[in-house]
């Protein structure tokens, strides 16, 4: 009768079990400018658009932004750091 019991919570915890939510992919990035300065900075990397124009618009009303660019389905290759 012992093991039936055991058995059962068992089946129960694994039930319950949570599966890991996958994070979206990046697919837009943020790139700018500052205002006097030769170059362009990146900024980051977002999986929703509407992100990314929030972001945008506000480093352009920072007074050392010249201009932001939103750039969809771009690779970024990137040195491993170490």
């Amino acid at each position: 009768m012992a093991k039936k019991k055991v058995a059962k919570k068992v089946a129960k915890r694994r039930g319950k079990k949570q599966t890991a939510t996958a994070e979206p992919v990046p697919q837009v990035v943020v790139f700018y400018e500052l205002d006097g300065v030769a170059g362009v900075r990146f900024q980051g990397e977002f999986a929703d658009v509407e992100r990314a124009r929030i972001v945008a618009r506000s480093l352009v009303a920072s007074p050392d932004v010249a201009q932001a660019w939103i750039i969809r389905n771009l690779e970024i290759f990137k040195k491993a750091s170490g």
